[in-house]
């Protein structure tokens, strides 16, 4: 069953009542000077003892948006801020709201704002809020992850990758005035959501252990297909299946689908199928039957055959199992792909390998007509260059000893040859989607 849920903004229905009223979440107003909108810490921990889930967006004006860069920067730097105070997972997602019916012509200042917003945040945390055509030129020209229809505007249409549609405007709940609230049905099991630690499904308190395995996995395979739709995870009333309590406590199973259903197997399932059973051999259950026998897997054997009825109810969607602690290659810090980072972070991170790198490979290359530059350009292709964690994971494996052996050579008694394997290392290891300790470990090894 869909979750549904409501927005609001000076109303304050409470948790009792949207509980009372059948409600699992409300999607609230990040706050900032000279509103009283905004979300508060009372009215956190009342909706979260209540069982209420919350997702966040972020309104100054209804045509905000238009103002383009600088105005996403600011708003993400203050959605950064306000959620951090209020004890936010650090991954949480924005919704950031046009609010108004934009046209084609206005696209380009959205998208502004957005990619502006992301420079804060990272994309992976971008969401919208819009009418039908803003929800789907926001998805083509990828300036956002997370997308909430309205139906204002929207001419009856509903896209067919949301992750939240508003269905009714300005409406009342019993125990609420009217006009107080608008509904919301809930298009995906994951739309961002905070709950309470302890309530399953949706993003648990801070860091601390590691997050539940369905997270884990969800996170690692969106990263590599950006469109896909997590349809199902943790269930914590159902038994005997990897959902609920068979397996690893909090679920160890999400079911995917497309942008919408793919019953004849599209290319997108296809890929994501195999891309489980290559990335994730010990897989404990994958099954997608327009995938072909040969990719359905069981306890890491791969070709498993599946009963009928099985086979039957897998055409529309994958479902994937991993009875574990911990996905492989997964850390509670590493779990943002490199790409999606905010670029404040990523520009400084750029600076010190730069800088290191130069520093120790210098008296090499200065006299080397083009080696400098060569090098130079080389770490900054960096933000061109896109692969998998996976692969970088297994560079690490194999190229830790290569990089040590170098870089214990005294400087003068490098060659040409070792400059060139470093540039290529370099090239390797900060080309692919990496976290900030390898990063790390890798510029230490450069200049140890």
């Amino acid at each position: 069953m869909a979750q549904s849920g409501v927005d609001y903004s000076f109303a304050r229905p409470g948790g009792k009542t949207l509980r009372n009223a059948g409600k699992t979440f409300a999607v609230r107003y990040v706050d900032y000077p000279g509103t009283s909108k905004g979300l508060q810490a009372a009215e956190r921990d009342d909706l979260h003892r209540h069982g209420i889930a919350i997702a966040t967006v972020f309104e100054r004006s209804a045509g905000r948006v238009l103002e383009g860069r600088e105005a996403g920067l600011a708003d993400a730097r203050q959605s950064k801020s306000q959620l951090s105070e209020l004890g936010f997972p650090n991954r949480t997602p924005v919704y950031f709201a046009v609010d108004f019916d934009a046209t084609a012509g206005q696209q380009g200042k959205v998208d502004s704002y957005l990619r502006g917003a992301a420079e804060v945040l990272g994309i992976r945390r971008i969401g919208v809020y819009g009418s039908f055509d803003v929800v789907r030129r926001c998805r083509t020209n990828d300036t956002a992850r997370w997308f909430w229809q309205t139906l204002a505007w929207s001419g009856g249409r509903v896209d067919d990758a949301l992750h939240l549609y508003q269905r009714r405007i300005d409406t009342n709940l019993a125990g609420t005035a009217a006009g107080d609230v608008d509904l919301n049905d809930a298009h995906a099991a994951d739309f961002g959501q905070w709950r309470a630690s302890g309530q399953g499904q949706g993003q648990g308190h801070g860091q601390g252990p590691p997050a539940p395995m369905w997270e884990q996995m969800w996170d690692a395979v969106r990263a590599r297909f950006p469109t896909l739709r997590l349809t199902s995870a943790y269930r914590p009333d159902e038994d005997g299946t990897y959902h609920g309590d068979l397996g690893q406590r909090g679920g160890c199973a999400v079911d995917l689908a497309g942008p919408k259903p793919d019953g004849d197997g599209s290319p997108l399932s296809i890929d994501v199928t195999q891309w489980i059973a290559e990335t994730y051999p010990d897989t404990t259950e994958l099954i997608h039957t327009p995938a072909g026998p040969q990719w359905q897997m069981k306890r890491g054997q791969r070709g498993f055959t599946y009963s009928a009825q099985t086979q039957r109810d897998h055409n529309d969607h994958i479902h994937w199992a991993y009875d574990a602690v911990v996905l492989p290659g997964f850390t509670q810090e590493d779990d943002m792909a490199y790409t999606d980072w905010p670029r404040e972070d990523r520009d400084r991170m750029l600076n010190d390998i730069r800088s290191f790198a130069l520093g120790h490979l210098d008296g090499r290359v200065h006299n080397q007509p083009g080696k400098r530059e060569t090098l130079e350009e080389t770490i900054f292709r960096v933000t061109r260059i896109e692969n998998t964690l996976a692969e970088l994971k297994t560079f690490v494996q194999n190229g830790n000893s290569k990089i040590a052996t170098l870089a214990a050579k005294p400087q003068a008694d490098l060659t040409d040859e070792d400059i060139q394997t470093m540039t290529d290392s370099l090239i390797a290891a900060f080309g692919t989607d990496l976290a900030g300790r390898v990063a790390s470990d890798l510029a230490a090894r450069l200049t140890a």
